[in-house]
């Protein structure tokens, strides 16, 4: 159920109608609210925000008008930055963008406001010629000089936001937090390979016969999210072993296999609908469970920026050194185990984590192979895996990293004819290998 409500909240916070549709609704219970408020505080109390009928309602009126008004500039701004984005830097930078609170802000502010005093206009025609709902007047003058300013800084913010380094720190600050969520430790029982409940688990998965069934997927699009500790429960609490084939991140068709299921007694049908129930799948990656996710985004923009196009290596060595950060941090980390078991440290599920080898070939072989003509792009990546390498210790993501330096020194000798950029390259290559 976490995993479902954080997959929604992700799409919510990806939206631009989830913000503005709630400011529209506070800014409908302000109009129900306030005019109560002015019915019961005396006229002497607010001496100085009080006026007449006219001028409250010509106020109201323009207020309203003009925030529909930049509203509509606002929506105007946002559209054509989205599109030069999606131009320049893929369109996979469209959920980065959509996902900035700021812009989200802005343009509910705007709405609100405009709703709000449609509606107290309402209430002011009520009174008339009673009285006028002097507070609720006044708070629409105030919205509306806070919209100004907010205003003012959604230029200045969208002005920053189209700026290269800043998109590619915004991504990589989403590829961190995605190694935070996703690598803290291990799910289930926690096990180190020197252990008895791993070795108990590994004998387990060893002693697994052919007889099993497959579950086919139900859905079809890239699976977003794995409710792991349903999954986990569900085993638990009917007995069974799991193996999930897929991953997040994966495109998935209706009848691929999702995954195996050993000691199943039930009907294969109603196993099928109730494993399903877990994969969530949508019509894009997310980078909830799919660190890959936030590498190729970075890599995408390296890639364009590197295309004859553009033709900008600046950019493309701003995402290796974002790169080089994210994967030390990486390298630190405890890769989750496959191995996933139940509060009695019986084998429940075999999971299919994402390996630091994976995560190195994702973020690096397509920035390779499209700048290998560029000596200065080669030489900031045989930099970042010397960087990368003084962070690992497991011996199979050292040896990952000396394997990409190999490709990346093979693929400048084939495509730089400089001697001189040729020699800096291989220079470059000797100081990673004397730390190896």
């Amino acid at each position: 159920m976490n995993t479902y409500l954080a997959n929604l909240w992700d799409a919510l916070r990806t939206s631009f109608w989830f913000v503005p549709a709630v400011l529209g609704c506070i800014a409908i219970f302000g109009s129900l609210l306030l005019p109560e408020i002015d019915d019961r505080i005396p006229d002497e109390w607010i001496v100085w925000l009080q006026t007449t009928t006219p001028a409250a309602r010509s106020t109201l009126s323009a207020i309203a008008a003009a925030m529909m008004t930049v509203a509509g500039t606002v929506f105007s701004i946002t559209v054509v930055t989205l599109s030069l984005t999606s131009q320049q830097f893929g369109p996979r930078l469209l959920r980065s963008f959509m996902l900035d609170f700021p812009t989200q802000l802005t343009i509910g502010t705007f709405l609100s406001t405009g709703v709000y005093c449609l509606l107290i206009l309402r209430i002011v025609e009520q009174h008339e010629p009673v009285s006028v709902p002097h507070l609720s007047v006044a708070f629409a003058v105030g919205l509306t000089v806070a919209s100004m300013g907010l205003l003012i800084f959604f230029v200045h913010h969208v002005a920053v936001l189209i700026q290269a380094p800043h998109i590619v720190a915004a991504v990589a600050q989403d590829l961190d937090s995605s190694i935070v969520r996703l690598f803290p430790d291990r799910i289930g029982q926690p096990s180190s390979p020197d252990d008895q409940t791993n070795a108990t688990a590994n004998e387990q998965r060893n002693s697994l016969s052919g007889d099993f069934v497959e579950i086919a997927s139900l859905s079809e699009g890239y699976l977003q999210a794995i409710d792991n500790d349903g999954l986990l429960h569900f085993a638990e609490k009917h007995n069974l072993i799991i193996k999930v084939l897929r991953r997040p991140g994966q495109y998935i068709s209706c009848g691929d296999v999702l995954g195996r299921i050993w000691h199943c007694e039930e009907e294969d049908q109603k196993v099928t609908e109730k494993v399903n129930e877990f994969f969530i799948v949508g019509m894009r990656r997310t980078p909830r469970q799919d660190v890959e996710c936030a590498i190729d985004e970075l890599v995408e923009v390296a890639v364009r920026s590197l295309s004859p196009g553009i033709n900008d290596p600046f950019t493309a060595i701003n995402c290796i050194d974002r790169l080089r950060s994210a994967l030390g941090r990486l390298a630190e980390r405890e890769i989750p185990d496959a191995l996933r078991c139940d509060r009695k440290g019986k084998l429940r599920v075999i999971a299919r984590p994402v390996t630091f080898p994976e995560v190195m070939a994702a973020a690096f072989n397509q920035i390779r192979q499209y700048g290998s003509n560029c000596p200065a792009v080669m030489i900031r990546m045989l930099e970042a895996f010397e960087s990368i390498l003084m962070h690992t210790s497991r011996p199979g993501d050292r040896q990952a990293v000396l394997n990409h330096a190999d490709m990346v020194m093979r693929a400048a000798e084939n495509a730089i004819t400089e001697k001189s950029d040729l020699d800096d390259v291989r220079e470059a290559h000797g100081r990673l290998a004397s730390h190896s």
